[in-house]
């Protein structure tokens, strides 16, 4: 029989991030990058892309083409150009790098102080692809489906600002750098790919800090995490000590906007 439900926005990801780690598994013995991206075909970037949705959505590994129903195709369809000329077009006219790792799971403690309390979480995390550059910084590549947004006004607004500038994907991809910054010791950089845009001739996947007001206001790429390493573990500090503060109640935030876009906004019933 014929399936046609609806493939949401997270299972949508979840087919592209399975697809890529198919088709970029071979490119971590590649003795070329290059040479690697080019020899992915058409055909290649099809069959990882049904086996995704078959493993993954529908859960039938032996479900062809004919088994899909429109949305599925239409998904398909939308994946597979997104991966072709977007990723592969990127990355091959940009193959400055090797593939390191994929689907690479970090993790570090992280100490604080939280009132007259030394306490210590651990961050962990899975990065969708570290690459290590030619240049020798490593890349932490984060693949997103939604609507670009690369640029952030600022650390401490990262994490006091209003919900407009409180960006998780910044956040995200500054904790993955943190942490392999502190567990692996090396430079690194973080990369957000926005697959839409990937293949737009001016694209850059560096996030860019946006300095100053009118005139005035400058932009600046983010080229390692370590020029921002100080800034953002010391407002990651100071947030968790809040956190964690048994003397500050937890209260609703001023902010209506966040309630939009909040999980828990059922539970707050504001």
């Amino acid at each position: 029989a014929e399936i046609s439900e609806e493939i949401d926005a997270p299972m949508f990801g979840t087919i592209l991030h399975e697809s890529m780690r198919s088709l970029y598994e071979p490119l971590k013995t590649a003795a070329s990058t290059a040479k690697a991206i080019a020899e992915i075909t058409d055909e290649k970037i099809s069959q990882a892309v049904d086996h995704a949705i078959n493993e993954n959505y529908l859960h039938r590994n032996h479900a062809s083409v004919e088994d899909y129903g429109g949305n599925i195709l239409l998904v398909r369809d939308i994946i597979c150009r997104y991966i072709r000329t977007g990723i592969l077009t990127y990355d091959a006219a940009h193959a400055d790098f090797r593939v390191e790792n994929i689907e690479h799971e970090v993790s570090t403690p992280f100490s604080f102080r939280s009132g007259e309390r030394e306490l210590q979480v651990v961050f962990k995390g899975t990065a969708d692809r570290i690459d290590l550059m030619d240049s020798g910084m490593v890349r932490v590549v984060d693949y997103k489906t939604g609507s670009p947004h690369l640029e952030f006004e600022g650390v401490e607004n990262l994490f006091k600002g209003t919900s407009g500038q409180r960006q998780s994907n910044t956040i995200q991809t500054l904790l993955y750098s943190m942490m392999i910054t502190r567990s692996e010791h090396r430079a690194v950089v973080p990369a957000l790919y926005y697959v839409r845009d990937l293949g737009r001739e001016d694209y850059s996947p560096q996030l860019v800090e946006v300095v100053g007001e009118g005139r005035n206001k400058s932009r600046r790429a983010v080229e390692s995490y370590a020029a921002y390493a100080e800034e953002f573990e010391h407002h990651l500090s100071e947030t968790l000590g809040e956190i964690f503060d048994f003397d500050r109640p937890f209260t609703q935030c001023d902010d209506l906007d966040t309630c939009t876009y909040c999980d828990y906004a059922d539970s707050c019933r504001r």
